[in-house]
């Protein structure tokens, strides 16, 4: 069976491989025999736990409201804090920190380098989802052409950092507070 190459609907991800009349799943790499006409089917299955808008990149100062799915269902507050806990590995600020409501503060003596936030769900410690987070402690925030993101998004991020761009000069410019 080959890997797929479907774009998953949101908050779904690709299991496996199906033949009709057939109850085995064949995952890709797996060789079947075909002796006539088949139909065969990709299967999928809602991801447990999801962080959706994490930034990617930070400056000291940041502060974001995180948002969790939780099997494709967006969790509140309180819906959070009852389902998710929430950890940070790798900050260097005792300042840096998130919520039990997803609330994620750095710290504005965090130091330029990366950490993970991690959102694992409280009945199931095997069940989590973590992104990078990228601090970024330069005067020009770089948003490299690898990013995922469309332009605005990187406006979105931009206005939440503090910058913003001036499209009259072409140039990326701290806000005035």
């Amino acid at each position: 069976m080959p890997e797929h190459s479907f774009t998953a609907l949101q908050h779904k991800k690709f299991d496996h491989w199906k033949v009709e009349n057939s109850d085995t799943k064949y995952e890709p790499g797996d060789e079947i025999e075909i002796t006539g006409d088949i139909w065969i089917y990709a299967n999928w299955v809602t991801i447990p736990i999801e962080i959706w808008d994490a930034p990617a990149k930070v400056l000291p100062g940041h502060v974001s409201s995180i948002i969790i799915f939780i099997n494709g269902i967006v969790q509140d507050g309180t819906g959070i804090e009852t389902k998710v806990n929430f950890t940070i590995t790798g900050v260097n600020s005792s300042d840096t920190k998130i919520s039990k409501s997803g609330y994620l503060e750095v710290g504005s003596d965090e130091t330029e380098g990366q950490f993970i936030l991690r959102a694992t769900k409280i009945d199931n410690e095997d069940v989590y989802d973590e992104v990078i987070i990228k601090v970024v402690t330069s005067n020009a925030l770089t948003i490299s052409k690898n990013d995922f993101t469309t332009v605005g998004e990187k406006e979105t991020v931009l206005n939440d950092q503090g910058y913003y761009w001036n499209k009259d000069n072409q140039t990326l410019e701290i806000k005035k507070i």
